[in-house]
């Protein structure tokens, strides 16, 4: 369910406003949500590097070879995934989450 634009710009109101009352306690909670993901983005990462991984030993526990690149392939985006952005870049003319900015 999407917001209307009313209720878009008055949330975006009410965070300026947050953000201009009392900017500590919206930087820790910037900080803790933004660690909370890392951890998250880590941790989903070294499970498919482990798939991988198990994908490797299978192809020379079975002595063929595509099952070792899917797995080489697999360990490549689990470590792209854990070491990537944790928040995507807004497009032209959109503000930090993809609402249209102030205005």
């Amino acid at each position: 369910m999407s917001l209307s634009e009313r209720e878009e710009r008055l949330l975006t109101q009410m965070e300026r406003e947050l953000r201009a009352e009392d900017p500590r306690f919206t930087a820790r909670m910037d900080d803790s949500i933004s660690r909370r993901r890392r951890r998250r983005r880590i941790r989903s990462g070294a499970i498919v590097i482990t798939a991988g991984l198990i994908l490797i030993l299978l192809s020379v526990w079975h002595n063929t070879i595509w099952p070792g690149t899917l797995g080489i392939l697999t360990m490549l985006a689990g470590a792209g995934w854990a070491t990537g952005p944790l928040f995507p870049r807004p497009a032209a003319g959109r503000g930090r989450r993809g609402h249209p900015g102030p205005t």
